[in-house]
């Protein structure tokens, strides 16, 4: 079993460049990690109601387990707490950290650090018009549908992580993707200082951008990058072509906390300066007529939950709360 002081957990929104970051910490000896883990999204689950989809009825298994539990709550924690350092123990060297990089670790972040109080936990901030931009191209192929397969992540996400960083700046370290990619070295001499690492652990020369890390993990930048690049700053002001993509990132904009544009040195009333719509753009009517038919389409999809019925009747099961 790995001692609790010998994990790290990195914290970010997805398309926020954790893949790049997590590259960098496991260019250390000191550090092992491998695909990602998402143990600790189900775990930490177990009891809230509503929060899988299941062949067998997941509301009712909480109704039970939440009467088992409240018995002795301490116990519980204790022993789950005890499973996952022995989980995270597989394969790995006890005197080295031990990385968990895994989406949407935003969602449960203060009860991760509530559990591991001695642990390390390293928050990734990025410019959310850039991630929401990197969403859209990426994964939704320039289709605006693909905001609402993954709402929290936009409206919800940025509220959340900067919450929870907020109740651990002392204990936790907050790096930004635009110094990630612009001043690397500024970053590897501050992970080097919250891990107390030697002078040459976390080498730059070592990141192998062409190789994915295990079954699970975002390939994107493998597809696209060999070196280190800042292409993904402002890359929203591109995506700024009609008027379905600028309300869009109008609304991701509003969703953001001030405090974590400050956090990421970045003026909202600049922002919204860049939003304003150019001339060249005036008059791309088939990107309008393209971005308005996917934003709707997946609006639908999302609000009659269509695209739930459809993956359903695709995979033949009956899935139920």
């Amino acid at each position: 079993m790995i001692p609790e002081e010998k994990l790290i957990f990195i914290f970010a929104l997805p398309r926020s460049g954790s893949t790049l970051l997590q590259k960098l910490l496991l260019t250390s000896n000191k550090i092992e990690g491998g695909s990602e883990k998402w143990i600790m999204l189900p775990l930490l689950n177990l009891n809230k109601s509503g929060s899988s989809l299941t062949t067998y009825g997941f509301n009712t298994f909480v109704t039970a387990f939440n009467e088992q539990t409240k018995k002795s709550e301490s116990a519980y924690k204790k022993s789950l707490k005890e499973f996952i350092l022995s989980y995270y123990s597989l394969g790995s060297d006890s005197s080295a950290y031990t990385l968990d990089k895994s989406p949407r670790y935003y969602l449960i972040a203060e009860e991760l650090m509530q559990l591991f109080p001695r642990s390390k936990f390293i928050f990734l901030f990025r410019n959310p018009l850039d991630i929401l931009t990197s969403r859209v191209r990426s994964w939704g192929k320039n289709r605006l549908d693909i905001i609402w397969k993954a709402e929290s992540d936009t409206f919800q996400g940025p509220k959340m992580l900067y919450s929870a960083y907020s109740k651990s700046k002392k204990h936790s370290l907050a790096v930004t993707y635009g110094s990630l990619v612009k001043d690397p070295n500024i970053v590897i001499n501050d992970l080097k200082n919250f891990l107390e690492l030697e002078e040459s652990d976390l080498q730059l020369e070592k990141i192998n951008f062409s190789q994915s890390i295990g079954e699970l993990g975002d390939d994107t930048g493998i597809k696209k990058f060999n070196e280190l690049s800042d292409d993904g700053i402002n890359s929203f002001v591109e995506f700024n072509r009609s008027l379905a993509s600028r309300l869009v990132l109008k609304s991701a904009l509003r969703a953001c906390p001030e405090e974590l544009l400050n956090e990421m040195s970045l003026s909202r009333n600049d922002l919204k300066r860049m939003l304003k719509p150019r001339i060249t753009n005036l008059f791309k009517i088939h990107w309008l007529i393209w971005d308005c038919f996917w934003l709707f389409i997946g609006l639908a999809l999302y609000k009659t939950d269509l695209f739930l019925w459809w993956k359903i009747r695709r995979r033949r099961m009956k899935l139920i709360y």
